[in-house]
């Protein structure tokens, strides 16, 4: 079970090592990729894909961390720009900061990575990645921060379900008695309603961590019609939250 974790970097390292070699042609088959496939049933890209992470993991491997190939991956666009050394130096810097390494983690911290120059010094991408982590860690602190003016039960933390609902006896500033929270127009419980704008709030706010001018810019570079588009359909998208939330009090 302890191979699992790095078999896919000894499975790319043995494959570079049989194609360099040319070991395939002594089992009479001319082609590498026929015989890659006809023997462990591995196709072409795959295999490729095996042997262009092995250095990576090998080198994390050899730092005590046990990468998965899912989370190699998400650094190829790093290593392609920059080298291995730069691919190694953002893994090792998340592994280091947060308590569990994901592919997701690995897919927004490139993504919000600035162009990185060809051959870039580890120390300087460990800066770069731990300002992104900073950034995002202040983020999340500041997301959880109580609403200004709603009452926050358990200790002055408040809990979603307790957003939008009218204070009971126990909670209310004011001291207002009742089983059931009062609600002086009549109208029924809109927690719920409220509780939806907070989630959407929540979500908008993981939208803006993930985006930043860095991860445009290198989108833009990258394929620049296709992310024209996105941010187009982006663009629209806010226009449309924006003429929502705009509504007036007597309008609601």
């Amino acid at each position: 079970m302890n191979n699992l974790q790095t078999a896919f970097w000894v499975a790319g390292k043995s494959l570079e090592t049989m194609k360099t070699g040319n070991l395939h042609r002594g089992e009479g088959v001319p082609n590498f990729a026929d015989y890659v496939m006809d023997t462990w049933e591995v196709s072409e890209s795959q295999a490729h894909r095996l042997m262009d992470a092995w250095r990576i993991g090998e080198a994390l491997a050899a730092m005590g961390w046990t990468p998965r190939e899912a989370q190699i991956r998400e650094l190829t666009d790093v290593r392609n720009e920059s080298g291995d050394q730069a691919a190694v130096a953002v893994y090792d810097t998340v592994a280091r900061s947060v308590r569990r390494v994901t592919a997701k983690l690995l897919s927004e911290v490139v993504r919000e990575l600035p162009p990185l120059p060809r051959q870039a010094s580890p120390a300087d991408v460990r800066k770069l990645v731990q300002e992104i982590l900073t950034a995002r860690a202040a983020a999340t602190a500041a997301s959880q921060t109580p609403p200004t003016g709603v009452p926050a039960p358990n200790g002055g933390v408040p809990n979603i379900t307790s957003i939008g609902k009218e204070p009971t006896g126990e909670n209310s500033p004011i001291g207002e008695s009742g089983s059931e929270p009062s609600n002086p127009k009549g109208s029924g419980d809109n927690g719920g309603e409220i509780r939806r704008l907070a989630a959407a709030l929540d979500d908008l706010r993981g939208v803006e961590r993930r985006l930043s001018k860095p991860a445009v810019k290198r989108a833009l570079a990258y394929d620049a019609e296709r992310t024209e588009a996105l941010m187009k359909q982006i663009d629209e998208a806010l226009n449309r939250i924006g003429r929502t939330i705009a509504v007036r009090r007597a309008d609601a």
